[in-house]
Parts: structure tokens; sequence; C-alpha cells
């Protein structure tokens, strides 16, 4: 039997065994002061450890049962909040206003004594140097909800959702190497479009790549590369740009506003520490694109941080950074949220959310563009499928095209055109695919140039389109954590340096109803 050294009584984000015809309670965290949506706001039932977490946009679904009355809503910096669920309106969404529970520091008075913080810097080299005191250092299995999604004005695409295990050794082992990852269920999200040139990892192609920056880790498994933005976790080992490592970077690279408020968690106080990026910092130029109208001219950061009074953890991070360039002027490049939970004095991760920007073409435009791409059964021949019938005088065009498998280049001996289909034949090549990978489009395992003229029968030219910005997301959410248990095998976990979407495991038999973003 496993033994729950530490029961999380506050959220389960998967929820098993529930009908879509059951009904639910929709809502949005407001909050009262200035109107604006309360992200990762806990919300569960007052008697039961069925919850969930609000969305980036303060959104959240939750079943409704008979049996459970009250809903509790929870959020460092505001007063709980209670609901009646018998008096609100099923499967319709109701807006839920949070009271900010936020004082000034002179307002604080804690054991008869007036607070009085020490600096900011030096309340933050603290709880930095007591990480490996503060956090769980024993090895534990890690239970919780993995999604993957991209967002384009109000508009959700390519929803990947999973749950997982993973093997945790401790704050003191190094996580990238360390870290195995199980996955117990997968699929993408069909209530939400599908576009298949998205779901390719790799930025710096056709479909999707971060304009002004590089993304490290390309090709590594997602959820991997979401753990190494976690600070503190990672807190001896660079994590990304500007905060680096926390350990010996993220002092000497921000400048830190003293202490003015004093936040409440449940009845413990907590510092909030608001910080930009240092003006002596140097940009390091390597790390951007060379195209002049990428070439970023401004950096800013704004950032919060919250660290315990007594114990001096670090329970939550906000961190964002915005580029200003020429081709899009000032726009929000990262941002990272994360926070950590205390059970029984051991800290470990609630929920970690990373989002950056990326460079796609617009969703629904009416450009001209390849859906797929399959071998034949035999593997001589290929089908490169696009969203717009051919121009027959393609053909003449077709022996200037390039082609490459995985990076390697291929040759073929002819092709023809067939409405909105080109075939190519490879002559002597085969392709040797696995299983899993017979029948599958692989157009994420292609990189083709075609001639600038190549167009579609209405003259549109195959890279004549139009590009937006949108937000890639990668979220995580703990559901348990066990530390003693049976050892993840090595054969049953996901390889690191892969797609965890191209892994994924769709064999379950019960009902799973996750907090997906709210459809609009």
């Amino acid at each position: 039997m496993k033994k729950r050294v530490l029961t999380i009584t506050f959220v389960i984000l998967c929820l098993f065994s529930y009908s879509l015809e059951s009904k639910y309670l929709l809502g949005i965290i407001i909050n009262r002061t200035d109107k604006t949506p309360v992200p990762f706001a806990t919300i569960k039932y007052e008697s039961n450890n069925l919850g969930v977490i609000s969305n980036e946009n303060g959104s959240f679904k939750i079943p409704i049962i008979d049996s459970l009355k009250m809903l509790e809503v929870r959020c460092i910096g505001f007063h709980t909040l209670k609901i009646d669920v018998s008096k609100v309106k099923a499967n319709s969404i109701t807006h839920f206003y949070l009271a900010e529970k936020k004082y000034l520091l002179n307002e604080i008075t804690i054991k008869d004594k007036k607070l009085k913080p020490e600096s900011s810097g030096v309340i933050l080299l603290k709880a930095i140097n007591k990480i490996k005191e503060n956090y769980l250092s024993i090895p534990s299995l890690v239970e919780g909800y993995y999604r993957d999604y991209v967002k384009y004005e109000d508009q959700y695409f390519n929803l990947y959702e999973s749950l997982v295990q993973l093997e945790d050794l401790g704050i003191k082992k190094e996580d990238f190497e360390t870290t195995k990852i199980k996955e117990l269920y997968g699929k993408m999200n069909d209530d939400y479009e599908i576009i298949q040139g998205l779901i390719k990892q790799n930025y710096d192609e056709f479909y999707k790549r971060i304009p002004g920056a590089e993304m490290r880790y390309v090709g590594s498994n997602e959820l991997s590369i979401l753990r190494l933005s976690d600070p503190i976790r990672n807190f001896n080992k660079e994590s990304f740009d500007y905060i680096g490592c926390l350990k010996d970077d993220f002092l000497e690279n921000h400048d830190f506003y003293p202490v003015s408020n004093i936040v409440f968690e449940d009845n413990k106080s907590l510092y909030e520490i608001n910080f930009e990026l240092s003006s002596k910092y140097n940009i390091p130029t390597n790390i951007y694109r060379n195209f002049t109208k990428y070439s970023v001219t401004k950096i800013e950061v704004k950032g919060r941080i919250y660290i315990e009074h007594e114990s001096y953890t670090i329970k939550k991070i906000v961190y964002r950074l915005y580029t200003t360039n020429q081709a899009y002027g000032k726009v929000k490049a990262w941002e990272l949220n994360l926070e950590y939970k205390t059970f029984k004095n051991k800290n470990y991760l609630n929920y970690l959310s990373f989002n950056n920007i990326i460079e796609i073409i617009k969703p629904g435009s009416k450009n001209f563009y390849i859906k797929s791409i399959h071998p034949s059964e035999k593997g001589n021949m290929l089908t490169i499928e696009f969203n717009n019938t051919l121009d027959p005088k393609n053909i003449k065009k077709i022996q200037k095209l390039k082609l490459k498998f995985k990076n390697q280049e291929l040759s073929f001996t002819s092709g023809k055109i067939k409405e909105n289909k080109l075939y190519l034949n490879l002559g002597n090549i085969f392709f040797e695919l696995p299983e899993n990978e017979k029948g599958k489009n692989l157009i994420n395992d292609f990189n083709i140039e075609f001639p600038n003229s190549f167009a579609d029968i209405n003259n549109n030219k195959i890279n004549s389109l139009k590009r937006v910005l949108a937000y890639q997301y990668r979220e995580f959410f703990v559901t348990d954590i066990l530390d003693n248990y049976v050892p993840l095998k090595a054969t049953e976990c996901l390889s690191k340096w892969e797609s965890l979407i191209k892994q994924t495991n769709e064999n379950v038999d019960k009902e799973i109803v996750f907090n997906s973003p709210l459809l609009k």
C-alpha cells in the first residue's frame, strides 16, 4: 500500500468517473478591488479533496456533486471565499469576487510587535540559502496534470492534456538528469482546433518561431523543459535568461523594491517583494536572431516574489519579461507563474506555468500550406497534401524542391500532381517506420524547401503567409505526493529527448474530466 506522507487536501485537478452529461459549476474568479481576473486560485469542496485551480484568465470548471454543498476559493493575498453551490446556476458562467488580504507593513503586528523586516536583498539571500532546508529533499512520487496549448487572442489551439507521475529524488538532486516521468494517460483535446503544423517542437521552423530569442533543449520532452523553468527546483542551475541561476544570478541581475506590503496565505504572513531587471545588467546579444526586424532594442522585467516571514520559504514567483523590437513594438516575451505549498513543514510544487511568445501562421487565414505528409505502404512514395488545389504548372518546378527527413536530405526521381496532392517517387529509397508511426501524419519530421514560384490554383505562393503573434503555454498542476512508493521502472518511463505528445498513451478505461480552458 502506498503511504501518503503528504496528503494534498486542497486540490485534485483530474477528476475520474464523471459522465459528459454531468452538471458543472463554471466560474471566473475576479479581484474585487481592481476587477482583474485572479489566476491560479484554488477552488475546492469544503468537506472533500476534490478541486481545481483557476486558469490564467481566472476561469474554472468543477463538477457539481449533490452530496457536497460548499466550495472554498483560496489564493495568496486574498480572503477565503465560500460558495453555496445550491445557489449557483449550473453550466452557466458566474463571476466570483475575492477581497484582497494585503496590508501595509506598518499596519502589521506579530506577537505584539510591529513587523520591521530586513532589506529585500537580505530577505532574498536568506530565502535562497535556506532552499535545501525548506523544500522536499526525500525521494517522492509526484502525481499531476500537464497541459500544453497555443493561445492566439482569445482562441485556444492544440490543447494536449495528460496525467503523469514524476519520480523526483528531491531538491538536492539534479532534476533533468534524475527525475523519471511516466504518463498514465494523454490526448489531444478535440474540443479545440488542432493545427498540425503547430505541434512541431522546433521553433526555428516554418510553422512557428520565437521572434527575438531561442529555445534551449529543443527536441526534449515538453514537461522536462517546463520543469527546467522552475528556478527553485533548479536553484543551482540556469533556468531561463535573466533569472539565470537563482543561487548565483538572480540577486545580481535584478533591482528589488523595499518591502511595503504583507500578504497572507491562510494565517501565515508573507513578504511581497517587487523587482525589475537591473539597469546595470548587460544583455547578452548572442541569444537573439540576426534578423533586423527582430533585433531587441529594450528589455523590461516586472516581477513579484512572495517569501514566508518566519521560515524564509519562497512560496510564489510571478516573472514577466517584455521586449521591444521593430517588428512588433513592446510585447510580453515570456511569463513564469509558480507556487509552492506547505504541508507538515514540507514544501512542494503546487503549480508551474510558463508561456512564451511565438510567431505563427494566422489561424483560419486563406494561406497556402502543407496539411500532411504520408509515406506509402511500401515506403517508396510520399504523398504531400496541401490545403488548396495545386496549380498544375507546378509539375515543371518540383525538380527544384529540396526535401529533408529528420534533417537528412532525400532525393526523388519523379513527381505528379492531382488536385491538392503532390506525389513524389523516391525510387530506391524506402521508409522503414516503426509500427506506431505507420499511417501517421509525419509533417513534423519533414522539412521541405519549395521554389518561390510554387503556388496554388489561385496563385497563392507557398511562403506568402500572414504571420501573427501567439503564446505557447506549458503548465503542470500537482495533485498528490507520495514518499513511500514502488520506484518507476525505466522501461515504463518517457524519453526526455522526445516529444511527450509523440509518446502519448491514450489507453484508459475511466472517463477523465480536466480543468480545460473554458470554451469561448
